[in-house]
């Protein structure tokens, strides 16, 4: 499981803190309104095979097409 959370929205990006497990500890992305790209600013300690980022860049894309980005939310697998 994933939580994720809006820290920044401004005119020029969009950073989101993510949550691996739900835990204290968070890594945060970001996504540039202009170009639409978006990257990892900082990867959380308790991610180091990126397999909550890769969640969290799928959610990005989502949010990138649908052109609606969400002010927190989960993400849960199997």
């Amino acid at each position: 499981m994933l939580l994720y959370e809006m820290i920044i929205n401004n005119n020029e990006k969009i950073v989101y803190k993510y949550y691996p497990e739900g835990r204290k500890s968070f890594g945060t992305v970001f996504i540039n309104k202009k170009t639409k790209e978006y990257n990892v600013d900082k990867l959380a300690p308790n991610d180091e095979v990126k397999t909550y980022l890769m969640h969290m860049f799928v959610q990005i894309r989502k949010f990138i097409e649908e052109d609606d980005f969400k002010e927190k939310g989960a993400i849960a697998w199997c």
